[in-house]
């Protein structure tokens, strides 16, 4: 189970607290309006009222021991800096921060922000599911309810064929493409493919069952 704190709770920064600990983690959700908070207490592991734009408040906090911090104060871009910049200085592991536009995550890129997420592209509960799923390398949004992804290929999985897998069959997802370790790409693989070490593959589904493939 991975710790995370949610900063800022407005609709994406909720969404991401919500889904997080629906998923099993331990999540520290914190704003400075009570009432959010109080809303939101009783679906997290934690719910603090803290003045976010303070740095020393958030130093109180302890976010040192979290593995991801999620920045999403909306409203005050100062205060989204800082309190991003705090978290870095403080030594967690990895921080993300939204942005409203390309520009302003730029600047939070070259703040030391590991991930910047743009709200208008991303919906909340897709970087949740995201980050909760190790095996995933990366993906590609087609609609709401589809997407490509790139996952690593099971360990359970090594050695056996695409046919004798019957991916299809089991898991409702099609295997477009496999990377092997040399990063050489099998596009439209044959069913008779045997699924070698340290590879990954390119597969499309819904998220719900690309999400089951990932947790192999």
């Amino acid at each position: 189970m991975k710790q995370y704190a949610v900063i800022g709770l407005g609709l994406f920064g909720y969404s991401v607290a919500i889904e997080l600990s629906r998923l099993g983690n331990e999540v520290l959700a914190i704003d400075k309006n009570e009432e959010i908070v109080d809303k939101i207490a009783e679906n997290v592991s934690h719910a603090v009222v803290c003045d976010v734009t303070s740095e020393g408040a958030l130093m109180e906090l302890g976010l040192s021991n979290f593995d991801c911090c999620i920045v999403c104060i909306g409203n005050n871009f100062e205060a989204l800096v800082l309190a991003a910049m705090t978290c870095k200085e403080l030594g967690v592991k990895q921080v993300i921060a939204k942005a409203k536009d390309e520009m302003h995550g730029r600047v939070l890129t070259k703040a030391g922000v590991d991930q910047v997420f743009i709200p208008e592209k991303e919906m909340g509960t897709r970087l949740a599911s995201l980050l909760c799923n190790n095996g995933i390398v990366d993906f590609i949004e087609l609609s709401r309810d589809y997407s490509i992804v790139e996952i690593k290929t099971p360990d359970k999985w090594i050695g056996l064929s695409i046919l004798d897998l019957r991916i299809r069959e089991k898991f409702g997802v099609n295997i477009v493409a496999i990377k092997n370790n040399n990063e050489q790409i099998n596009i439209n693989p044959r069913p008779e493919e045997i699924l070698e070490k340290n590879s990954s593959m390119v597969v499309i589904g819904t998220d719900i069952e690309l999400q089951k493939v990932s947790k192999l």
